[in-house]
């Protein structure tokens, strides 16, 4: 059963990034943001990383085994220490009041906002 778990900006470093999705693209983009320094939080839904790998047996065309190498994957993104687990976790929406406003551009540099032509 899922809980509600309150994560309070203060507590976050601001360096941070969320991954959400543990599979294999989550955890290698986890362990490549780790390894530039940079702490990664890496929330999963399910009981284990891995995706939907870790229900192949597999792989096409050698025939190697499917989830060994996610396995791997999976040990390096829990025993990093700039790597934050969570699993059985899922992401709401913050209360209102709680919303962080879009950034805006800097001077003189274009905005990302489609514009009408």
């Amino acid at each position: 059963m899922l809980s509600a778990l309150n994560i309070s900006a203060s507590q976050v470093d601001p360096r941070s990034v969320l991954i959400v999705g543990g599979g294999v693209s989550g955890m290698q983009a986890a362990l490549s943001l780790a390894a530039l320094g940079v702490p990664v939080l890496l929330v999963e839904k399910n009981a284990h990383l891995g995706g939907q790998v870790m229900r192949l047996d597999k792989v096409y065309p050698t025939d190697h085994c499917a989830f060994c190498p996610a396995w791997s994957t999976a040990k390096a993104c829990y025993e990093s220490p700039l790597i934050t687990v969570l699993l059985h976790a899922e992401l709401t929406r913050p209360p209102a009041s709680s919303a962080v406003p879009a950034p805006k551009p800097a001077p003189g540099r274009p905005s990302c906002a489609a514009t009408p032509s």
